[in-house]
């Protein structure tokens, strides 16, 4: 069944440098997928385009299992994009983050942001991409 590019599919391939996909055209999802799937190549380019549209440093949150059935949330100031790793396959960007007086990398992936935050727009935009392009391990 073909469905429609959403606009958020069509500015993350954009970004990515997918042309083939057009606003108001439909697509099977398997090519959908296929033109937007997270992997190292288009997790490197995302990483390139957030160095230039992220404003740092940030306050925000993240959540994080600490047991079983244990779930605790950390307060952090975001540093910048991971200059190191930059993108693991799993989690996707990292972030240079300080949690108290340590150096803490945390997935972009995971974080929240408050909605007057000047990067909610291009954090919201990389989530819905990674969560819906990611592949299953």
């Amino acid at each position: 069944m073909a469905v429609e590019v959403e606009e958020w599919e069509y500015q993350a391939a954009q970004l990515l440098g997918v042309n083939d996909l057009k606003r108001g055209n439909k697509y099977k999802e398997s090519t959908k997928y296929q033109l937007l799937n997270v992997n190292d190549e288009s997790l490197r380019r995302y990483y390139s385009y957030l160095e230039n549209h992220l404003a740092f440093p940030f306050s925000t949150t993240y959540k994080e299992e600490t047991g079983y059935l244990e779930v605790a949330e950390f307060e952090v100031n975001c540093l910048r994009l991971d200059p190191v790793v930059q993108v693991d396959d799993y989690d996707g960007v990292l972030l240079e983050c300080r949690q108290g007086r340590k150096n803490v990398l945390v997935p972009l992936a995971v974080i929240f942001v408050d909605k007057g935050d000047t990067n909610l727009k291009e954090i919201d935009l990389y989530q819905e991409w990674f969560w819906n392009y990611r592949s299953a391990f």
